[in-house]
């Protein structure tokens, strides 16, 4: 069995300190907030906080947050080797902190260089979290609830990028409004002065600096109480193979985890390129009577999330993984192709929106079934599945060079049957859930026939 230092909270005797999973739950909301209030700024006018930004220069926002994760993906598993979990799991947070805080003189001296420096060092704290946290959470959980229990976790991840779009509706709503306000009076008016917009830039600059702080402040608490804990070290080189399978030479040998890294790779990409354009998307159709705000619908989108994954911690407690990854990959491509043939309207909305719900259990299961059966490879294994997040940086890099292309094809030849720039985009995210469906289906060891850890635990 895997050697454990610590007190009750074991592998061996399966249960976990109370106040320590609690604190490892508060990582996976912080890291839910900390992803998407970034990608909530990139959608509003405070933007204008830094000085002659381009839409290209927006861009490079999420590829430097997720080209963090090909960098430091695997080194976090091998410093987890050398430090333990929680030692990770206090840098990955000191790490994201200091990210956080350095948003603050980016913004109030317009400097959007250093404003990506920030996004770099918290996207390299986030990775840091990932690894170490996702990992915990599967090895120091009882088999047979292990992938239940990793998407009951993750669950909170959801709220917390639920929280994101509520957070800077709050906080942000007033100096955007009056931003909007300064833009219409540089053109109207004043011609777009450098006055305007230094003020502009001002009004930005000063409304990033208390969310910011506050978000950092707690961020570095959360920290201290992770050193604090009673969080027990696990020896994941001490970890047997399942299944009674003799321990493989190399993680090469374990093809599964390879296509399992795959999975994830097109599975971060679809859900970013969704979900960080789903304001400019909804913003683009021609939707009369729409209920509620822009705002309100990308809360629906990660809501949905984040209810789907406390239905599928629930499921996965007689359901095999592989079955949700097959029937949510499916029905996720084909509410993406209901998006596209409808074009725009409520079913559009509505329908690209759904996606949420049905993102929910792809990523836990999907890193579930690529750990599983890995034995003294299991750290090494998972710092591999978290480095595949950084299909958030490929995916979406393919995503919006087809939507800018299309859009200017819209320009040139008029849009008369009323298509938004993301028609021909879209179709990326749903090739993206047909490959993740084919990874449940066939792609992985664990087929649905077999005897799944333990006999299947029937739902009352």
């Amino acid at each position: 069995m895997a050697e454990i230092k610590g007190k009750e909270s074991s592998i061996l005797s399966w249960k976990v300190d109370t106040f320590a999973l609690v604190l490892i739950t508060c990582i996976f909301l912080m890291w839910g907030l900390l992803t998407n209030i970034s990608s909530y700024l990139l959608h509003s006018n405070l933007v204008y906080a830094f000085k002659g930004v381009t839409p290209t220069d927006v861009g490079l926002v999420g590829k430097v947050f997720f080209g963090a994760y090909a960098l430091f993906g695997i080194l976090a598993a091998l410093i987890i080797d050398k430090l333990g979990f929680k030692s990770v799991m206090i840098l990955g947070l000191s790490t994201a902190a200091l990210g956080t805080v350095t948003v603050i003189p980016s913004a109030v001296y317009s400097n959007f260089t250093l404003f990506i420096v920030a996004m770099g060092i918290l996207g390299t704290g986030v990775t840091f979290l990932q690894v170490a946290a996702n990992t915990y959470v599967i090895i120091s959980c009882k088999p047979g609830m292990r992938a239940s229990r990793l998407t009951f976790v993750q669950a909170f991840n959801s709220f917390g990028a639920t929280l994101a779009p509520i957070i800077g509706l709050w906080l942000f709503v007033e100096p955007t409004e009056m931003l909007n306000r300064v833009t219409s009076s540089c053109d109207n008016e004043f011609g777009g002065s450098d006055l305007i917009f230094s003020l502009m830039r001002l009004v930005s600059g000063s409304a990033m600096v208390l969310p910011f702080l506050i978000i950092g402040v707690l961020v570095f608490l959360l920290a201290i109480l992770i050193s604090f804990s009673n969080i027990s070290e696990i020896n994941t080189h001490e970890i047997p193979p399942e299944d009674g399978e003799r321990q493989k030479e190399t993680i090469f040998q374990y093809s599964h985890t390879f296509f399992a890294a795959l999975a994830i790779l097109v599975y971060v990409g679809a859900e970013v390129s969704i979900g960080w354009n789903l304001y400019d998307y909804i913003g683009e159709l021609d939707v009369k009577n729409q209920r509620f705000s822009t705002d309100t619908y990308v809360g629906i989108y990660w809501g949905l999330m984040f209810v789907g994954r406390f239905v599928g911690a629930y499921l996965l407690r007689s359901v095999h993984p592989t079955k949700l990854v097959a029937m949510s990959g499916t029905t996720a491509a084909f509410l993406v192709f209901l998006t596209i043939s409808t074009h725009s309207g409520l079913t559009s909305l509505y329908s690209i929106v759904a996606v949420g719900l049905f993102n929910a259990v792809l990523f836990p299961c999907i890193f579930y079934l690529g750990v599983k059966g890995l034995g003294k490879f299991t750290g090494l294994g998972a710092g591999f599945l978290i480095t595949a997040i950084s299909g958030g940086f490929f995916i979406p890099s393919i995503f919006g060079f087809i939507q800018e292309h299309y859009a200017a094809f819209l320009v040139d030849k008029g849009n008369e049957h009323g298509h938004t720039s993301y028609d021909e985009a879209l179709w990326v995210p749903m090739i993206c859930y047909l490959l993740i469906a084919f990874f449940g289906l066939f792609g992985n060891k664990y087929k649905p026939l077999d005897d799944f850890e333990h006999k299947p635990k029937p739902i009352k």
